[in-house]
């Protein structure tokens, strides 16, 4: 199976004010290009709707080597890698469309989830067709289970609203990405640039529902940030975050 391809031109609304592209901008990209990918491979929304399932994402990793400015093509090449447990594995590959330039990698694990329990299912055992290309894997990273830290900043709360949502009524990936930059100062991106980003989504977020962003900077790695998103009813832990600078 060949990979999906698609240019993206950087647009005004995608960078920030060093006009270097946005995380969240990122993660609309490859979510886009994933939809999209999914689709024309039987597996979108529409037929897995259809079949009683649909995609939950569970885990991504983005590494940035550089970032593209307003009016810069940005090629994204996806593919579904492979099987990890229950996820389905599907990397990324983002370069200069022009120049060939290199530009980051990004991996994402998605778990398929039943309709009427909202359980997630092994995909071995849904009788849909899954296509692995035997492509180079773009990293080594897997899910993995980022430990709970303790003495965590509080940063601000925010009530989900409706333009959070996505399809399924949860928050949007991207989103989650634009409430974690927003625990940072217009200073710490002056004086600093992330180079990887890995989020761990464990459990859902909706309508009017108030959380609080948190934030810790590791005392052993003072480039390497943890934060996390909880439900502000029960403290429940909604999301987890690793930020290198």
């Amino acid at each position: 199976m060949e990979p999906f391809e698609e240019i993206r031109k950087v647009r005004g609304s995608d960078v920030d004010f060093r006009n270097q592209l946005k995380l969240n901008a990122l993660f609309n990209y490859m979510s886009d290009a994933a939809w999209v990918h999914a689709e024309k491979l039987y597996l979108g929304y529409t037929d897995l709707l259809k079949a009683g399932y649909f995609w939950v994402l569970a885990w991504a990793r983005v590494e940035m080597d550089d970032y593209p400015k307003f009016g810069d093509s940005v090629k994204i090449r996806t593919w579904p890698q492979m099987l990890h447990k229950r996820f389905v594995i599907r990397d990324f590959a983002f370069s200069d469309a022009n120049t060939g330039k290199v530009l980051g990698r990004g991996r994402t694990a998605w778990l398929l989830v039943d309709v009427q329990t909202k359980r997630s299912v092994d995909p071995n055992q849904t009788g849909l067709a899954f296509e692995f290309g035997e492509h180079q894997p773009v990293m080594e990273k897997f899910p993995t289970r980022i430990p709970v830290r303790e003495n965590i900043e509080y940063i601000f709360t925010k009530s989900i609203k409706y333009s959070d949502l996505d399809v399924n009524q949860h928050v949007n990936t991207a989103r989650y990405v634009e409430f974690l930059q927003d625990a940072y100062s217009l200073h710490d991106f002056k004086h600093h640039q992330p180079k990887s980003l890995e989020l761990s989504y464990l459990a859902e977020c909706l309508f009017d529902q108030d959380i609080s962003v948190n934030r810790l900077t590791i005392s052993t790695n003072p480039d390497l940030d943890y934060l996390e998103i909880r439900g502000n009813a029960h403290s429940k832990l909604i999301l987890q975050g690793l930020i290198t600078w």
